[in-house]
């Protein structure tokens, strides 16, 4: 099986050239986390990419970090911080999703974007996602639901075609099938109430985005 980074360091360029699927979805979700930030808020966001989300929520906050697998897109994330927001700042650095979190740092938003369907143990990283959120954070993720309902035919064909393209190094190496349903109560069981949720199918198959709060 290839390695995570070794993926994501294959196609970085690509990925940072690949325009958004959806670009009104992509702006109404960023505004939506925007209400929920507040200027003494430290926050981190968990497999950032080239870091384009990051950077544009970065002057909501009073220090954001922002950590990805992949060396490549780290890179390509510190480059395009320094062409379009030099005065905010982002604290880039490479990490898997689960070592993103140091110890005795409490976090007021942790983001996961396009993320948790790709980790091999999504439980286990909510569940160290909510050691880090102080209690009244906020977890605010957006995912592919691959398992959705009404996508019947589509996940058939999804079954059968991302084997074959992780054979041949063209899909990554993990790959989870959610539902909405499965998704909402592994964030609620982690730890978690969730405050806002909303299917936004521009990008296909759905992604679903939600806005949860740490109990405590």
């Amino acid at each position: 099986m290839t390695h995570p980074a070794t993926f994501w360091n294959k196609i970085a360029t690509k990925y940072a050239q690949d325009p958004v699927l959806d670009e009104a979805d992509y702006n109404f979700t960023c505004e939506r986390s925007i209400s929920y930030l507040r200027p003494g808020f430290r926050a981190l966001e968990i497999g950032c990419g080239t870091g384009s989300t990051a950077i544009r929520l970065r002057p909501h906050v009073s220090t954001f970090e922002a950590t990805d697998i992949s060396e490549a897109m780290i890179d390509i994330a510190k480059g395009r911080q320094t062409q379009t927001a030099p005065d905010h700042q982002v604290s880039f650095w490479v990490a898997s999703a689960p070592d993103s979190f140091a110890d005795g740092i409490a976090y007021d938003a942790v983001f996961a974007h396009s993320l948790l369907h790709l980790v091999p143990d999504p439980e286990a990283l909510l569940a160290r996602v909510a050691q880090a959120v102080q209690p009244g954070g906020y977890f605010i993720s957006k995912t592919p639901c691959l398992g959705a309902i009404g996508m019947a035919l589509q996940r058939m064909a999804m079954r059968v075609m991302i084997p074959l393209m992780q054979l041949i190094g063209k899909a990554p190496p993990v790959v989870r099938f959610f539902s909405i349903e499965g998704l909402e109560a592994m964030i609620t069981r982690a730890g978690f109430d969730v405050v806002e949720a909303g299917s936004f199918p521009g990008g296909k198959p759905p992604s679903y985005y939600i806005v949860a709060r740490r109990r405590g």
